[in-house]
């Protein structure tokens, strides 16, 4: 089956990612609010099938707010 979702993770520092989003396919951007200033998180997203398989995780990324 093909792309159904996406699922976004984040992690505060490098700790533990927790699933922090589930989108939509039809969604291609998505604003996290929920930060600190200051506080580096890191993120990853994966994709979804509609036979609830999950795809592998993207290239980590790392910002800073």
């Amino acid at each position: 089956q093909g792309v159904t979702g996406y699922r976004i993770y984040k992690s505060l520092g490098g700790g533990e990612y927790q699933l922090l989003k589930e989108l939509s396919v039809d969604k291609s951007s998505w604003v996290d609010k929920n930060v600190t200033k200051g506080e580096l998180y890191y993120y990853y997203v994966t994709c979804t099938s509609g036979d609830g398989k999950e795809g592998l995780p993207s290239r980590r990324v790392s910002i800073t707010y």
